[in-house]
C-alpha cells in the first residue's frame, strides 16, 4: 500500500498552523494538516490583532472577513493609579498603553477579535485550495530518513483521538518538510529534543475572563490599566459587547512556586470577579454572563532552536515562545514566525533556492523570541508589583509608559528587524544608504496614484501576498530614463536571474500581479504628477517588461498627510524613502522585507548586481 506523500506537514491548527498552510495551499502546495482538538478555538485563549498583523491580512485578502466579525478597534486605552493625594483611582494618562506616534502604520489601533473567528477565516480560505485540518487527531511519532525517501524524507505517525485515550486507527505519511505549530507543551519540540529556556519563576498568577459586564467604570470601552493597591486590571473591549479582564491574583508571599501554583489553580470564577471588584473601587462591576475562564501564572520562555533534523523539521508559534498575554503578542508573533518561514519554504521546493536558505527561518525568529520574552518580562512584572520600583538587570523601570514607548515598534510588529545575512544586504558598491529603506526592515507604507485607473492607492498593498519577490523601481523622473530602459532590457534577457523563470508555453499567469514568472512581481514609481506619467506612458515608449505589469504602474504624487510619521510630513515617497535623483530599485521579500536598495543610475549595473545576489542561493534550474 502506498504512503501519501505531501510537501508540508503541519502539526497543529492554531495561528501559526493555520497561517503556514493557507498560504503553502494558495501557492499550489500539498499540504497534510491536523489538530487534537475537535472544533477551532471556541472560546477564549488570543483576542488581539496588532497593525502588522492588520496590514498582512489586509494583504492576503482577508482583512475584509475580520471586519464583518465587527471587533473593537483599541486606539486610544487609558491609564488608571491610586494617587494617594486624591485617595482614589484616577486617570492619569490616556492612549498612555499604546502610544503609536512615532510608527509609521496604516492601522494606528488593535483589533479586538476572538481566536475562533480568526481560526475559521483561514479555514474558510485555505478550504477554496483543497487543504483540510484533520480533527481530532495527533502526532505519534516523527523520523527523518533521507535514505528510504530522498524527495520526501520526513516520516509522520499519527492517530485519532478519541475520549477513552485509545485509538485503533491511525495514518503515516510522508512530507518534505514537518512544521510544528503545536502548542507550549509541543510534541514536536520535544521529540526534537529541546527545552524551553525559561527565566526565573514569577511569583505572580493572574486570572482572565470574558463576558458582558455592568460598570459605571468610564473607560470600559476604552481599553485601560488600572493599577491600585489591591492590584493590577488590564481591560480589552472585545467583539460583540464582550470585555476581557485580566485580574492579577494574590498569591501568598511566603509559598513556593509549586504551591502557588496549586493556590491560584484552585481559584473559582466568583472569587476573581470579588478581586476585581475591590481593585476597581469605588466603581463597581458585575458579570452579567461570563463566556470564558482561565488563571495562569505568568512563564517566560524560549524554545533553545527553532528547526531541527537538517533543516526538515521547524517549529514556531507557542512551541518557541510563551509570556504573558497582557500586551497580545503571542497570536501577533505566531503569525509572523510562519510568515518568516513560508515564503523559503516556497521557493526551496519548487527549486529556487536552495536548500540551506532555510537556516535563517531560526537565524531570523529566534532572537525575535527572545525580545519578545525580555520585553515581556520587563512589562509583566512592572504591571504586577503597580507603584513599586522594580529592578531589570540593574535598571530601574519607572513606569510602564517608559517601558512601552521604547517598545512600541516592536508591540505593534514594525520594529522587528532581521540582521544581515543573504537575504539582507547593503553589501555591494550600488547599495543606497537610506533612512526608511533598510534591508533587514519591514517595506513602509507609501501613499501613490496608480495610473491604469487613476485611483489613490497604499504602494505596499497592490502586490498581494503571493509568494514572489517584489521589484519596486523608483525612477526619479516623470520620464522613461534610458537607465531604466536598460534595467528592463536586462531582466528580460532569458539567461538572467529573471528571464530565466519566466512562465513555460503551456504555463498561464496565475495572477496580474504575475505577469511574467510565479516569483517576481514589478511595481514602479515615476516621481510626478499623475498626467506626467500618463504621458510619459502612453507615448509608446514604455519597455515591453512595464507594459506587461501595467497594473503596476504609479506616480509620487500624494504627500505623507498623516502626521505621526516620523520626518516625512508633507513628503513623496522618493523624499520619504530617501531615494536619490537618478532613481533606485529595492527588492522586498515575499515577506515584505527589505532585502537590498540598489542605485539605478546605470540600468545595467543594477541589474548586475542583483544578478549576483541571487546568485547567492538561487541556482537556475538545469
Amino acid at each position: 500500500m502506498s504512503t501519501d506523500k505531501y510537501d508540508v506537514a503541519i502539526i497543529g491548527a492554531g495561528p501559526a498552523g493555520l497561517m503556514l498552510s493557507t498560504l503553502l495551499s494558495r501557492w499550489g502546495h500539498r499540504v497534510f494538516q491536523i489538530d487534537k482538538t475537535p472544533t477551532p478555538t471556541p472560546r477564549g485563549k488570543a483576542d488581539g490583532l496588532n497593525p502588522r498583523t492588520l496590514e498582512v491580512l489586509e494583504n492576503m485578502g482577508l482583512l475584509d472577513a475580520v471586519w464583518r466579525n465587527k471587533p473593537a478597534k483599541n486606539s486610544e486605552p487609558s491609564h488608571w493609579e491610586f494617587v494617594p493625594a486624591n485617595g482614589a483611582l484616577t486617570r492619569v494618562g490616556a492612549a498612555m498603553s499604546v502610544p503609536f506616534k512615532g510608527v509609521d502604520t496604516k492601522y494606528t489601533f488593535y483589533a479586538g477579535l476572538h481566536q475562533g473567528y480568526i481560526e475559521r477565516i483561514f479555514i474558510d480560505e485555505m478550504t477554496k485550495y483543497g487543504t483540510k485540518v484533520l480533527r481530532p487527531w495527533e502526532v505519534v511519532d516523527f523520523a527523518v530518513d533521507k535514505e528510504a525517501d530522498i524527495a520526501y524524507p520526513v516520516e509522520v505517525s499519527v492517530r485519532k483521538v478519541v475520549e477513552d485515550g485509545q485509538s485503533s486507527e491511525t495514518k503515516t505519511i510522508r512530507a518534505r518538510y514537518l512544521f510544528g505549530g503545536d502548542g507550549a507543551r509541543s510534541f514536536v519540540r520535544q521529540r526534537l529534543g529541546y527545552q524551553m529556556r525559561y527565566r526565573d519563576p514569577t511569583e505572580y498568577a493572574w486570572a482572565v475572563m470574558d463576558g458582558i459586564v455592568k460598570t459605571d467604570f468610564p473607560d470600559i470601552k476604552l481599553g485601560s490599566t488600572i493599577v491600585s493597591p489591591e492590584g493590577s486590571i488590564l481591560i480589552i473591549p472585545r467583539e460583540a459587547g464582550l470585555t476581557r479582564l485580566y485580574t492579577q491574583l494574590k498569591t501568598s508571599p511566603d509559598k513556593s512556586v509549586h504551591d502557588a501554583d496549586a493556590e491560584w489553580r484552585s481559584v473559582t470564577p466568583e472569587q476573581v470577579q470579588a478581586t476585581a471588584a475591590r481593585i476597581l473601587a469605588p466603581f463597581t462591576v458585575k458579570w452579567e454572563t461570563v463566556d470564558w475562564y482561565s488563571a495562569y501564572l505568568i512563564g517566560h520562555g524560549v524554545s533553545e532552536r527553532y528547526d531541527g533534523c537538517g533543516q526538515r523539521v521547524f517549529i514556531g508559534g507557542d512551541a518557541t515562545h510563551t509570556h504573558s498575554p497582557k500586551v497580545g503578542q503571542g497570536m501577533n508573533t505566531s503569525f509572523m514566525d510562519s510568515l518568516n518561514l513560508v515564503w523559503k519554504l516556497h521557493l526551496v521546493i519548487n527549486k529556487f533556492a536552495d536548500h540551506s536558505v532555510l537556516k535563517t527561518y531560526e537565524e531570523e525568529r529566534l532572537p525575535v523570541g527572545q525580545r519578545l520574552i525580555d520585553f515581556d518580562e520587563r512589562y509583566s512584572k512592572r504591571f504586577s508589583r503597580g507603584d513599586k520600583d522594580i529592578m531589570v538587570n540593574g535598571e530601574n523601570e519607572e513606569t510602564m509608559l517608559k517601558i512601552l514607548t521604547r517598545a512600541i515598534g516592536f508591540v505593534f510588529g514594525y520594529g522587528v528587524e532581521y540582521t544581515a545575512n543573504l537575504f539582507n544586504t547593503t553589501r555591494h558598491p550600488l547599495a543606497v544608504t537610506s533612512s526608511r529603506l533598510i534591508p533587514g526592515h519591514i517595506f513602509p507604507t507609501a501613499c501613490v496614484t496608480r495610473i491604469v485607473d487613476m485611483s489613490v492607492v497604499q504602494l505596499e498593498q497592490e502586490i498581494p501576498m503571493n509568494g514572489a519577490w517584489r521589484l519596486y523601481i523608483f525612477v526619479g523622473d516623470a520620464q522613461v530614463t534610458p537607465s531604466l530602459r536598460d534595467f528592463c532590457a536586462f531582466l528580460d534577457q532569458p539567461d538572467s536571474f529573471y528571464g530565466h523563470w519566466r512562465y513555460a508555453p503551456d504555463q498561464k499567469p496565475r495572477e496580474t500581479t504575475l505577469p511574467d514568472s510565479h516569483f517576481f512581481s514589478v511595481a514602479t514609481v515615476f516621481s510626478g504628477s499623475k498626467v506626467e506619467v500618463l504621458k510619459a506612458t502612453d507615448a509608446g515608449g514604455l519597455p515591453a517588461l512595464l507594459r506587461r505589469h501595467q497594473v503596476l504602474i504609479f506616480a509620487d504624487d500624494r504627500p505623507e498627510e498623516r502626521k505621526w510619521v516620523p520626518d516625512a510630513k508633507d513628503a513623496l515617497v522618493h523624499a520619504k524613502f530617501g531615494i536619490p535623483g537618478e532613481g533606485a530599485v529595492a527588492l522586498v521579500r515575499p515577506d515584505g522585507y527589505v532585502g537590498i536598495v540598489l542605485n539605478l543610475a546605470n540600468g545595467m549595473a543594477t541589474g548586475e548586481a542583483l544578478e549576483k545576489y541571487f546568485s547567492a542561493f538561487s541556482a537556475k534550474s538545469e
